[in-house]
């Protein structure tokens, strides 16, 4: 490594310890927060935020030989501005904006080329480095109206209609952006905000305590966001001559639809209380927002990517479909459990079968269901000695179920989820353990994840949080699949976080 380069990872390293120390220093008292809010304009407006540093580091490499996947500093700020309060109606203004900047490619030169290599040269390198669309970074903007019995919320939304946390099965409104997917995700974090109209209605002494929502969302297609070819996240591996992994995502990007009328999406969802259960019904029609090889001419013009031919049509394209969802969640005193679960039927779902077979796109009915059990467990001597702290335990089952199919090996239709194997089902159980320790300033957590169908992931995580503002984390994340190279993504992961 040059002078000059060394000179530069310097520079950088200093200018992360210098904004942490002026963090710290702020105000004389080691504290930087937004406790009260500002007045503007003669307004409140409540300001909150953080700012985070991650190092992911790999355990295992590839032929590119990648260490860090990834240093990333991140800057977040959400704002609610009250614009009115009366007793009969609210206004307020809310946004959230993230930004990042990552220095992966400055410590890891065999990141930077790979991503070169691999993808659109210096462009996807840019792309890998910080966030450039408005998507990435205005997250949210929206003006929130509130009534007595109805709320109407008009702008950039992020909507959460899920009750598990390992897959998304009912949460399925926002597409996702996975250019740094880690195990077991936080997945409003990874969702792309998306322009809308959401109404709510609330009936006053409504059966069942039954209450209303819609959403309308205009002609605003977004895609799903996938690592550059080339990423230390990347599955492409070997990678390939040509830039092929890196051209086939920015053809996903360029086959997208346009924003015109045809791509209107909309939802509604019920929700009511009953026997001491919370449950809702949802309805949402919409596009497949991670594109698929268009069967035939799609396929062919894939092959003549990877030959080195023009490519004169499509190769992926994004079908439509409508899913009907029910989810619930009871408490359980008596057991100290709280039950939840989610049922989802996706009707003209199209799953995309390994290429080059009679079943490359087939549209298929998909039941997705999940059940999940959230229990405290008193655990002999040691609870009673850690100030009666029970460990949390969460155990969630997911099945997959294809309606419709035909199993035939050679050349019948079958759905290929990711390890290989040609099922009609797909089955996992994700299990969390977590335990504080000295009023939770020490927060270990254990998650697992056995794939059926032949996955199995293991997180280690173990997080200090001493007081209201600071958060460090040290975690491990393995998977091991059978023929995917999966291993080749394990990696430690280092975090601080400043919370204002």
């Amino acid at each position: 490594m040059g002078g000059n380069a060394m000179k530069t990872i310097f520079c950088k390293i200093f200018f992360t310890v210098f904004t942490a120390g002026l963090l710290i220093h702020w105000t004389g008292t080691g504290v930087f927060a937004f406790k009260d809010p500002f007045k503007l304009f003669g307004r409140d407006l409540d300001v909150k935020g953080s700012l985070q540093t991650n190092l992911d580091v790999r355990t295992h490499r590839d032929v590119r030989d990648i260490q860090f996947s990834s240093w990333k500093q991140t800057l977040r700020v959400e704002g609610d501005y009250r614009i009115s309060r009366t007793d009969d109606l609210d206004i307020s203004l809310y946004a959230l904006a993230h930004y990042y900047y990552d220095f992966g490619g400055s410590i890891d030169d065999n990141q930077r080329d790979a991503i070169r290599h691999e993808d659109d040269g210096s462009h996807a390198l840019k792309n890998y480095r910080r966030s450039n669309e408005i998507e990435e970074i205005l997250k949210e903007l929206y003006l929130d109206i509130r009534g007595r019995t109805w709320e109407v919320r008009i702008g950039r939304q992020i909507v959460s209609w899920g009750e598990t946390a390992f897959f998304q099965v009912a949460d399925i409104i926002n597409p996702l952006d996975l250019t740094n997917m880690k195990v077991w995700p936080d997945f409003d974090d990874l969702k792309v905000g998306l322009w809308m109209v959401r109404l709510f209605y609330t009936p006053e002494r409504m059966w069942q305590n039954i209450s209303f929502e819609v959403l309308l969302i205009p002609p605003d297609f977004q895609h799903q966001r996938m690592p550059p070819a080339g990423h230390g996240l990347f599955l492409g591996n070997p990678p390939m001559p040509d830039n092929v992994f890196g051209q086939l995502i920015h053809h996903m990007e360029h086959d997208k639809p346009g924003n015109d009328w045809n791509n209107f999406e909309w939802g509604v969802r019920i929700r009511g209380y009953t026997w001491d259960t919370d449950w809702t019904l949802s309805y949402f029609r919409s596009r497949v927002d991670a594109g698929l090889v268009a069967r035939d001419r799609g396929l062919n013009q894939m092959l003549n990517l990877i030959f080195g031919m023009p490519v004169t049509d499509r190769i992926f394209r994004f079908p439509k479909y409508h899913s009907a969802g029910f989810t619930f969640a009871r408490s359980i005193p008596a057991i100290k459990s709280t039950v939840r679960g989610e049922m989802v039927l996706n009707f003209s779902h199209y799953q995309y079968g390994m290429p080059g077979t009679a079943s490359d796109i087939k549209s298929r009915k998909l039941l997705v269901t999940a059940l999940a059990v959230d229990r405290s467990i008193f655990v002999p001597w040691l609870t009673p000695l850690n100030r009666m702290r029970y460990l949390s335990a969460t155990i969630t089952w997911y099945h997959y179920k294809l309606i419709g199919h035909k199993f035939d090996k050679n050349t019948g239709e079958y759905i290929d989820w990711g390890s290989g194997n040609r099922d009609s089902s797909r089955d996992v159980i994700d299990l969390m353990l977590d335990y504080g320790f000295y009023w939770d300033y020490i927060l270990p957590t254990f998650m697992f994840a056995y794939d059926f169908n032949g996955t199995t992931t293991l997180s280690y995580v173990l997080k200090y949080a001493p007081g209201d503002h600071w958060r460090y984390q040290v975690s491990y994340q393995q998977s091991n699949e059978q023929g995917r190279g999966a291993h080749m993504q394990d990696q430690v992961m280092f975090s601080i976080q400043y919370e204002f």
